[in-house]
């Protein structure tokens, strides 16, 4: 699992620029250089699971700590200055982007729908497409399949899914962490509590189109 050390500490996977010699990376083409950011970030991803695994520290957490010495240690070693807020800054926020929303969407999705079903709002992957406090309507079962919601999570489903099999280097992530932490990946399948929870949704999202469809019909019939 652990393919060596580089400038920037274990390499997990089949990452060759990240054993490049730092000046060899200063060196990089501007497509080489977006490779090779690109296998660094997944680097971080990989390192923090295993981390997370095994010191029970939230993943965004242990991600963060990760990602802000990869940049940090970018500038030192590959362009020879001192660190600014900002390298570290910018490689955090790539690396929370990667892993939450396109390479690992999959393994936040179960604690995403239970979020919505037991603290009546969007979790920690939905607040960045809707407003922090936002709640859901009282009552249940409708408060927590309300249309937004589920179709936001399906379309990132998808977006996941395409994006593990059309780049590699995502999709050696996902069976990475797969074969550490044992969580399903959502590529293949949806586990029972995750498809009841969309077929359920796809129930109300009916039942209300047959009694709008039913009172607008009365309606007419009135007129």
């Amino acid at each position: 699992m652990n393919s060596g050390l580089s400038a920037f500490g274990e390499i997990y996977g089949n990452l060759p620029l990240l054993q490049l010699r730092p000046q060899a990376i200063s060196k990089l083409p501007p497509n080489g250089n977006i490779e090779f950011r690109d296998q660094l970030v997944h680097n971080c991803i990989r390192r923090a699971w295993i981390d997370a695994t095994l010191t029970r520290v939230p993943v965004r957490t242990t991600l963060h700590m990760r990602a802000a010495q990869a940049g940090a240690q970018l500038a030192k070693v590959v362009y020879g200055r001192e660190p600014l807020d900002w390298d570290m800054r910018l490689m955090m926020d790539i690396a929370r982007i990667e892993n939450e929303h396109r390479a690992c969407f999959g393994f936040f999705l179960i604690d995403e729908v239970d979020h919505l079903i037991f603290h009546q709002k969007p979790g920690p992957v939905l607040r960045s497409d809707f407003k922090p406090n936002s709640e859901l309507p009282n009552g249940l079962p409708e408060g927590v399949f309300i249309p937004t919601y589920v179709d936001s999570l399906r379309c990132k489903l998808e977006s996941y899914r395409s994006y593990a099999q059309e780049n590699s280097l995502a999709r050696e992530t996902v069976d990475f962490v797969h074969r550490i932490t044992g969580k399903d990946t959502c590529i293949a399948e949806l586990p029972d509590e995750l498809q009841a929870y969309f077929d359920l949704a796809d129930f109300l999202a009916e039942v209300h189109e047959s009694k709008e469809q039913s009172n607008a019909g009365g309606e007419e019939a009135l007129h």
